[in-house]
């Protein structure tokens, strides 16, 4: 398990390269572009960008499978949350290996030629693993928070130890929904929906990987355990009657 770990954060800090795009001179804007954008064709650095993305997301999928074969859980919802991880690993790649070949929310030629699909099929395809990849990471939060939940007799005591993890989960969704709403309206700062969503789903796998709380469920209390004592039977009941000795 100390590997799937080691192997997840690793994964994380590849995931997030896109922070230094700005610094190595990126032009794009941080408030209306895809965040993949900095790997299409033609962007300052776009084949080391693309080429992190592969290793972020071959990290991701080693790291669910190592988990599985380590843990062994048998719990379905554990399941469903390592599931989760492994699509978006394997999305993350198709990302990378299907690279843009322009930035449609910086070059208005580039946007023309994508409406009337005069662009490369990649971009179809980048278009579907990214969504395939956000997707992952829903599944892998909400079956973690799931799972957490469950561990407690789905009361908030399956979150004791893990409350960073549940509000970085939680935002994760809240930006996820912001997402895919200003894909519609790009006015609502579509750049700056996609980069909350990517930065609090790779700070919530961090800490995943690091917190020994988020990775376990809590230890069962007294109560959770649901332990009964056996009644004292009636004195009626427990043997034979015996005459009242206290009055002599």
């Amino acid at each position: 398990m100390r590997r799937a770990r080691l192997i997840l954060l690793a994964g994380t800090v590849l995931y997030s390269a896109w922070l230094i795009a700005p610094l190595v001179g990126s032009r794009l804007s941080p408030l209306t572009s895809y965040v993949s954008e900095a790997g299409a064709i033609g962007q300052p650095h776009a084949a080391f960008f693309r080429a992190t993305d592969v290793l972020a997301g071959t990290a991701f999928v080693l790291a669910a499978i190592l988990a599985l074969r380590a843990a062994r859980p048998t719990s379905r919802l554990a399941l469903l949350a390592l599931a989760g991880l492994f699509v978006l690993g394997a999305a993350t790649m198709g990302d990378a290996l299907l690279p843009l070949s322009c930035t449609p929310t910086a070059d208005a030629a580039c946007a023309a030629r994508e409406l009337a699909g005069e662009v490369p099929w990649t971009h179809v395809g980048h278009a579907v693993s990214s969504g395939i990849a956000g997707f992952g990471g829903v599944v892998a939060v909400l079956g973690w928070g799931l799972w957490r939940r469950s561990c407690a007799g789905g009361t908030g005591k399956g979150f004791n130890g893990a409350r960073l993890a549940l509000g970085l989960g939680v935002l994760y969704l809240l930006a996820t929904t912001w997402t895919l709403v200003a894909m519609l309206e790009p006015a609502l700062y579509l750049g700056l929906a996609q980069r909350t969503q990517v930065f609090s789903l790779t700070l919530w796998l961090a800490w995943i990987a690091t917190s020994p709380r988020a990775q376990q469920p809590p230890a069962p209390t007294r109560a959770d355990r649901g332990t009964t004592r056996s009644p004292r039977p009636p004195a009626a009941t427990a043997g034979p009657s015996h005459p009242d000795r206290r009055g002599g």
